[in-house]
């Protein structure tokens, strides 16, 4: 597979405009370039399409008269769904036509977006998202091992550029749904982001397969050696206490900041933290390349942590500060952690990027919902503390690997 250096890539994000100017004819090409602009509009699509859940709880508890417990269901049953094809996907990638299973993904997600929209109960709700999430896992499952070999000795930093495109997106999230209750319907939210999605799989559709060639299948009994190796397991992780902490700011900020905050700005609170991600994820992808990744996630760890014992003890417009420190500093916390491990084993690029899936998707799936129990029985104070209690015991996992040395690389 080719590789790029830091000005290949550099060329191939600044192109974006240029890509979207060309013809459906012209854009039919076999390159690298069309890869990467399709697939960072389609993590920036399904980045908006994430927050849109977080922004829209409150108007979900007034169209569906629930409570906050139940209300916590939502990022479970998205996430349940997105467990199962990332794995079945993402084990599976060498034996899979790519391109065929882009462009189906997104035109079914696109058509399930609309089904949520439509959905009469909020029953036949949750049943969209985890229907919506099976799709978004067989989109997310290729992404990253797709860009993993095109960008073979930049991992790092096209991770974290290609996340940027997903905080782009995740952060218009919010303000599409503010635009959609404006005008009187949230449900208008979801309808334009499935329209969003067709051209993603048109672009898809017009470019050809990728060369996957070094990629090796890996059998699901073969999933315990991986784990063993340290740095996968290190991974698995901290990536699960990571997303205790970002499935929190995802599905609750928006709420919990509405307790001091008019409606509009609290929903702008989640777009103020996800747009800090953008300049985070930019730096992240520049000091990738020049600080060992294991020692950058620990001290930008340490730093998150006392940014979110300060969000529990602010409220009001000072909480929008301390938000934005919040975003910036765990924004490139995932994608570095997985290009570190990816780096270990990348032949098995797939099931890395699976397992770092799994062990976030089982924290969206049990902490927002967890969450709800506890702001329902004490307070949702509380709740949100344990968003710093989680952080701390990610610096001191990261910091324990990295005395022992085993970092694995």
């Amino acid at each position: 597979m080719p590789t790029a250096t830091r000005t290949e890539v550099g060329d191939d994000v600044a192109g974006f405009g240029h890509f979207l100017s060309l013809s459906l004819e012209e854009t039919a090409v076999t390159n690298r370039r069309g890869w990467t602009v399709g697939l960072f509009l389609s993590v920036g699509t399904l980045g908006a399409m994430l927050q849109l859940r977080g922004a829209l709880l409150a108007s979900f508890g007034e169209t569906y008269a629930v409570t906050e417990g139940q209300l916590g269901l939502v990022a479970t049953a998205a996430s349940v769904g997105t467990l199962v094809t990332v794995v079945a996907v993402g084990m599976s990638i060498s034996r899979l036509d790519v391109k065929r299973v882009l462009v189906v993904a997104a035109v079914i997600l696109a058509g399930l977006l609309v089904v949520i929209g439509s959905s009469p109960t909020y029953a036949t709700l949750l049943v969209g998202f985890v229907a919506a999430g099976l799709a978004r896992g067989a989109l997310h499952a290729l992404d990253r091992p797709l860009l993993g070999h095109l960008y073979s000795s930049e991992r790092g930093r096209i991770y974290n550029l290609q996340d940027m495109a997903w905080a782009t997106g995740a952060s218009l999230g919010p303000l599409l749904a503010t635009a959609a209750i404006a005008v009187g319907e949230w449900r208008l939210a979801y309808y334009a982001l499935g329209a969003a999605l067709l051209p993603v799989a048109v672009i898809f559709w017009r470019l050809e397969s990728p060369d996957l060639e070094d990629e090796e299948a890996m059998a699901i009994a073969d999933l315990r050696a991986l784990l063993r190796m340290p740095a996968i397991g290190t991974m698995g992780g901290l990536m699960l206490l990571l997303s205790l902490v970002e499935s929190g700011m995802f599905t609750w900020l928006p709420y919990y900041a509405g307790q001091s905050l008019p409606r509009g700005v609290a929903n702008l609170s989640l777009s103020i933290y996800l747009a800090s991600y953008i300049p985070g994820r930019y730096v992240y992808s520049v000091a990738s390349e020049r600080i060992d990744n294991l020692r950058l996630v620990l001290g930008s760890g340490i730093l998150a942590m006392g940014a979110l014992v300060a969000f529990v003890l602010v409220d009001g417009y000072a909480m929008l500060v301390v938000v934005a420190a919040v975003g910036f500093l765990v924004a490139g916390l995932f994608p570095t952690l997985l290009a570190w491990a990816t780096n270990t084993v990348p032949e098995y690029s797939g099931p890395v990027n699976a397992l770092a899936f799994v062990a976030s998707g089982v924290g969206f799936m049990l902490f927002p919902a967890g969450m709800g129990v506890v702001a329902e029985a004490y307070s949702l104070e509380l709740a949100m503390g344990l968003l710093a209690v989680a952080m701390g015991l990610f610096a001191l996992l990261a910091g324990g690997i990295l005395v022992a040395g085993r970092d694995g690389v």
